[in-house]
């Protein structure tokens, strides 16, 4: 395999602040970022062109996701809603309010169960929570119900990801504690732990055919596992603590891309450039393949096209880049 990877790069316009999440949609031709500025964006993932976005939340903007058929966009915020937005008008659907800010949400398969991630504050625990979703053509402002189910945590402060299992029976999820659980979603009881490290686990994320699940730790690696058990199948060392990763099917070897950084605390103390790079593995041998580097502090999100031929990368510097292989 080349040591190098040719890429045409884009830099997005639209964020004012840090972005939290990037995610691309099914067929690979639209780009949805949040960020701590209230935005919510989508560009086009072939040109890079700005298409429109998505207001209405009055704080931060922490994740997002979009469902199969890319009707729905859904949207977690600091301002305590989940809002469910049409993806080709832009007009908000629909509000889940819920009691305190909003780390996450995750479309289950069939676009019919919406999961979101709460913290721990005003008395509560952190949690997730399932919603029914009636579907695109019923639903109303007033459609979505109260949780269905509320699976909550165990020992500590903070879930930062979840992902739904390939059949909606179980949710897989990560925080604070180094641990990745399996839930089912009908009991709430917790099917299988697996402690990876002692720092955090920030994100889970499938690669395209389901038979692995990554996780990314402040640990510095990104982690692949089988999903039945949570067992180790490959770990991939970064030079930084990852803050995200995704597996790049790409047409040639499939890599793992990993990015991250130190928090905003120790930047200024790490290195005189603060440039993070986002790190090309490849996935069987484990052997770091290049480096890119294009941000100005920490990178906070990194996606993957389903098709494996771009991938995008959003950073504390409130840039989203889009690199075309």
């Amino acid at each position: 395999m080349s040591t190098s990877v040719t890429m045409k790069v884009l830099k997005l316009k639209g964020h004012a602040r840090p972005v939290t999440s990037i995610v691309f949609n099914a067929e690979g031709d639209l780009l949805f970022s949040t960020g701590k500025d209230k935005g919510v964006l989508v560009h086009s993932a072939s040109s890079g062109e700005l298409l429109g976005s998505y207001d209405g939340h009055t704080g931060a903007v922490m994740h997002s996701d979009v469902t199969a058929c890319s009707s729905m966009l859904a949207t977690a915020g600091a301002d305590q809603t989940v809002r469910i937005w049409d993806v080709v008008s832009g007009d908000e659907m629909s509000v889940i309010l819920e009691a305190t800010p909003c780390r996450g949400v995750a479309w289950g398969h069939g676009n019919r169960l919406l999961a979101t991630i709460t913290d721990k504050s005003y008395g509560q625990v952190p949690s997730i929570n399932i919603h029914q979703i009636p579907g695109y053509a019923h639903l109303t402002p007033s459609s979505p119900t109260p949780a269905t189910a509320t699976l909550k945590s165990t020992g500590f402060d903070k879930i930062n990801h979840c992902v739904f299992g390939p059949t909606n029976d179980t949710i897989y999820h990560c925080g604070e504690d180094g641990f990745v659980y399996i839930t089912d979603v009908a009991t709430g009881k917790v099917i299988v732990s697996q402690e990876l490290s002692d720092c955090e686990v920030r994100k889970l994320s499938w690669d395209p055919e389901y038979t692995s699940i990554l996780a990314s730790c402040w640990d510095t690696y990104a982690y692949l596992l089988d999903p039945r058990d949570i067992s180790l199948i490959k770990k991939y060392k970064h030079k930084y603590p990852v803050n995200d990763s995704c597996v790049l099917d790409s047409s040639e070897v499939p890599q793992i891309l990993a990015s991250g950084g130190l928090q905003a605390r120790e930047v200024a103390g790490a290195s005189a450039n603060n440039n993070f790079p986002i790190s090309f593995f490849d996935r069987v041998s484990e052997e770091k393949v290049t480096e890119t580097t294009k941000h100005f502090g920490p990178v906070n999100a990194l996606a993957a096209a389903p098709q494996g031929i771009s991938f995008a990368s959003g950073g504390e510097d409130g840039r989203v880049y889009l690199y075309k292989l």
